[in-house]
């Protein structure tokens, strides 16, 4: 017990981890075997492991390698979902209607045929990035850009109280940025609860302290590449298993922040 209630030790990975932090990273197939995977989730992963570990302040991480989402980053503190950013190239368009067909089949339905012009044309605000329309091009005139791109949902949580759905923090986020991020997750803990470790994960960390101050501690000093996409606000919706559960006495409140 002297030895792990001092100050973290440098991490021996075949020794374990000696303290009350983060969980192990989750990571699904990726690009490694999945013929949906954009990114791979194993390398990035293990970019990860050593910013948050060890840590003394806790946080889940699923990592997905495509908007299928099969490794539940919708259900945790900070799940990481591998996007595709694609571009047209028209003149190699034969306007066959494949990509037409299986962005209204499988996606978000932004992809719709011109016949006028006899090429598709695309509604660019709510592109999912699976690249699906890639995929089936027979003539490659849709093309994943080279940079490999990722979006962060943030705060979904299961469990026997107030289990929700996280919502999208950033979009179209480059690996640096997703780093950069995770490198302030020990400050903006610490700073919730004033430097004392609690097993609280990391969603009702952001409750406490309210999505804004999240905002501001976690992209303190991180470079947003140029193609990102930050959320202004966050607003979750939380299934009650008790009606009205957060009304209760003041004195049963949490606060976040340094304590005067």
């Amino acid at each position: 017990m002297d030895t792990i209630s001092h100050e973290p030790h440098p991490w021996d990975p075949k020794a374990g981890y000696p303290t009350i932090g983060a969980r192990n990273i989750t990571a699904c197939v990726g690009n490694y075997h999945c013929i949906c995977g954009n990114t791979n989730t194993f390398e990035l992963a293990r970019k990860i492991e050593p910013i948050i570990f060890p840590s003394h302040y806790h946080i889940k991480i699923n990592i997905s390698g495509c908007p299928n989402d099969c490794n539940k980053a919708h259900l945790c503190d900070f799940g990481i979902i591998g996007v595709a950013r694609m571009t047209y190239h028209p003149e190699r368009c034969i306007a066959c209607g494949a990509c037409v067909r299986v962005c209204q089949h499988g996606a978000t339905r932004v992809l719709s045929a011109n016949p006028a012009i006899g090429k598709a044309e695309k509604d660019p605000c709510c592109c999912v990035g699976c690249g699906e329309c890639v995929r089936v091009c027979p003539t490659s005139a849709w093309t994943c850009q080279e940079t490999k791109f990722y979006r962060v949902i943030l705060g979904g949580r299961t469990g026997r109280q107030t289990p929700r759905t996280g919502k999208m923090f950033l979009n179209w986020a480059t690996e640096d940025v997703i780093l950069g991020v995770l490198k302030n997750w020990q400050k903006f803990s610490a700073w919730v609860m004033d430097n004392k470790p609690e097993y609280l994960h990391g969603g009702p960390l952001i409750d406490r302290a309210g999505y804004k101050k999240f905002k501001e501690i976690i992209l303190d000093g991180v470079e947003l590449n140029p193609e990102c996409l930050v959320a202004e606000d966050m607003f979750w919706h939380e299934t009650e298993y008790r009606s009205n559960f957060n009304v209760k006495p003041l004195s049963m409140h949490h606060t976040a922040g340094p304590k005067v």
